[in-house]
């Protein structure tokens, strides 16, 4: 019998549809940004979340409906390009420059544009923070527990992993309340659960928790 192979827990973004992203109290402001028709304050709107937090998952859903396209730094071929939607994700590591360029080219062929990022970033260029300041900014924040629940329950359908309810509600009352925490813990217990060919119970969680894997 060949060794079962063990598959990464996180789900590609890109992969995923509107039916797709879970709704909760964390995220449903910025959910209704991208699906309602919203007016954002000059055509540009920040969204800022942790690793994990759905970004992608939102910017993807945004440009199907608007056929957005996605740019990374250089901008030329933006230019070119005859969206009038654009999305620029994960905005903290591009060349201020580039992003200064790209919101005033975006202001100017009234084109709107869609950013991300994990924090607020501190940008040096004063012209560009300015941009950034008049920005409208929503928030995804920590997930409660009504999620943390689902996304397990989903990470795990995915990979075909059966746990019984009352694992979930332990889990959901000890993990800590972040969407890379959450990831984490899936993964290692996912991983654990396949090496050792054990069942994923209770009993099984505490001892993948007592390990001291940094979860």
């Amino acid at each position: 019998m060949s060794k079962q192979e063990i598959l990464p827990i996180a789900i590609n973004d890109a992969n995923l549809g509107e039916d797709d992203f879970v709704v909760s109290l964390c995220n449903i402001e910025a959910y209704n940004a991208l699906t309602k028709q919203s007016i954002w304050p000059d055509n540009r709107l920040l969204i800022l979340g942790e690793e994990g937090a759905g970004k992608t998952h939102l910017a993807q859903i945004w440009a199907k409906k608007t056929k957005a396209m996605c740019f990374q730094e250089p901008f030329e071929q933006l230019y070119h390009s005859a969206s009038s939607a654009i999305i620029a994700e994960d905005i903290e590591n591009l060349s201020e420059r580039e992003l200064f360029h790209l919101i005033n080219y975006c202001t100017q062929e009234r084109k709107s544009l869609l950013m991300t990022a994990k924090v607020l970033p501190n940008f040096k260029l004063r012209d560009l923070k300015s941009r950034i300041n008049a920005t409208a900014k929503i928030l995804i924040r920590a997930p409660d527990d009504e999620l943390v629940e689902i996304l397990m329950h989903k990470y795990f359908s995915l990979h075909q992993v059966k746990v019984d309810q009352e694992v979930f509600e332990f889990i959901t009352r000890r993990v800590d309340r972040s969407f890379a925490a959450i990831t984490q813990l899936t993964a290692a217990l996912n991983e654990a659960s396949l090496k050792e060919k054990r069942a994923i119970t209770i009993p099984f969680v505490k001892e993948v928790l007592d390990r001291g894997s940094g979860l």
